[in-house]
């Protein structure tokens, strides 16, 4: 094991170093005691893993100029955001230095470490969004390069309030905002009709891809419009001259359980004067757009986080 000496400094022991093509280090391990300068200050990489939750070596991600992109801490340190001070085990950064993101935990789920161990360390923190403040348990914040808050992810379970162009919402996973502090996103909490210029939806994902704030199934412009939502219970008909398409939420065959079925959210995406259905784009001037219920019989209400009280169609994914 050698040193490896780096405009953020001298990083000790290092070992299993990744470089560029350029020559330039792009990530190692480090496993001796050192310290890293940052726009935040200070920051020593994780070199001892001995806790149940950091059983493994987390590498220190590098930028080509030598400065540090994201690193994991020994411990927990304070960092000063453009928001405030909060407690994090990891840390990462944009190119010109400012914080890009923070995560208050950064345990690594495993068979020694199970997501109810994690959970059980979260704090609730005070977070000064552009829409007011919350209180929550985080996985994470993020920022834009200007240092504006970009988004909040928060842990499984939590569900926060906040003023939205609709009205006052509940929301699950996180919410996003644009760099002017609109809000851009969020994943509603329950089922929630809304309004658009095709008529009403019950917007809902049971399922959202990923764990990120960044990315939610409701999605404003930054106007205040709807620009995005998924939908379970409507289907929308398009009629082009003599031609009909109809778009609806997809059933597939669930995973967990044979000769049960599943449904897969139906995306609706707003442009101006259109709508984007599977990729395509009609434009409302042209052709005439319908919404209408998508197997009536299915309660949109009695859906709960993905789970509804009908055996004979689930409506969530394992």
């Amino acid at each position: 094991m050698a040193d490896l000496k780096l405009m953020c400094g001298t990083l000790k022991d290092v070992e299993e170093v990744m470089s560029r093509k350029d020559g330039s280090v792009e990530s190692c391990i480090v496993m001796g005691r050192s310290k890293v300068l940052t726009s935040v200050g200070e920051l020593t990489p994780v070199y001892d893993v001995e806790e149940e939750s950091r059983r493994i070596l987390q590498p220190i991600s590098i930028y080509p100029d030598g400065s540090v992109k994201a690193v994991a801490l020994q411990g927990v340190a304070k960092v000063s955001t453009p928001i405030g001070e909060f407690e994090a085990e990891m840390v990462s950064f944009h190119k010109n230095g400012g914080v890009r993101g923070i995560f208050p935990l950064n345990g690594k789920l495993s068979g020694f470490w199970a997501e109810e161990e994690e959970a059980k360390l979260a704090k609730s923190v005070v977070i000064d969004t552009p829409i007011g403040a919350i209180r929550a348990k985080v996985i994470s914040l993020y920022f834009h390069p200007s240092g504006a808050l970009r988004s909040v992810t928060l842990w499984p379970g939590e569900v926060i309030e906040i003023d939205t162009p609709l009205g006052p919402f509940g929301a699950r996973v996180g919410v996003s905002f644009y760099e002017n502090g609109a809000l851009r996103s969020l994943e509603p909490a329950k089922p929630t009709g809304i309004a658009t210029p095709i008529g009403g939806f019950t917007a809902f994902d049971p399922d959202p891809d990923g764990i990120s704030g960044d990315s939610n199934s409701l999605v404003f412009d930054e106007e205040g419009g709807i620009r995005e939502l998924s939908t379970l219970t409507e289907q929308v008909s398009v009629f082009e001259g003599d031609k009909k398409y109809t778009f609806t939420p997809a059933l597939k065959e669930s995973l967990c359980q044979e000769s049960q079925m599943v449904v897969l959210p139906l995306k609706v995406t707003f442009t101006k004067g259109g709508v984007v259905l599977d990729g395509r784009e009609f434009r409302l001037d042209e052709a005439k757009v319908k919404t209408e219920a998508f197997l009536g019989d299915i309660k949109p209400m009695a859906l709960n986080l993905g789970r509804q009280e009908s055996p004979a169609l689930p409506l969530w994914k394992c």
